[in-house]
């Protein structure tokens, strides 16, 4: 199992987390490091704007390409993950 911590936005970390942190979407730019991810590692949220951790999911499946915009705040479609977890 692996920790990895996801930067980003607390309003991405709601979306995820009011869908249950069924999906969770990354740039393209972080292809390399999302497919390294494997079901049973851990995402931490550290939350940009107020300089917090937000919360914890644990990853479900490998990762996946989804172009589905889920995200308000993403500028641009990307990859994805299942998770679970809890915010």
């Amino acid at each position: 199992m692996t920790y990895w911590i996801v930067v980003g936005s607390e309003e991405n970390m709601r979306i995820a987390e009011s869908r249950g942190f069924d999906v969770f979407g990354f740039k393209s730019t972080r292809r390399g490091e999302v497919s390294r991810m494997r079901p049973g590692d851990k995402l931490i949220f550290y939350l940009t704007k107020i300089m917090k951790f937000g919360g914890m999911a644990e990853v479900t499946s490998e990762y996946f390409e989804d172009h589905s915009k889920v995200f308000k705040s993403e500028k641009k479609p990307g990859e994805g993950l299942s998770l679970s977890g809890e915010g």
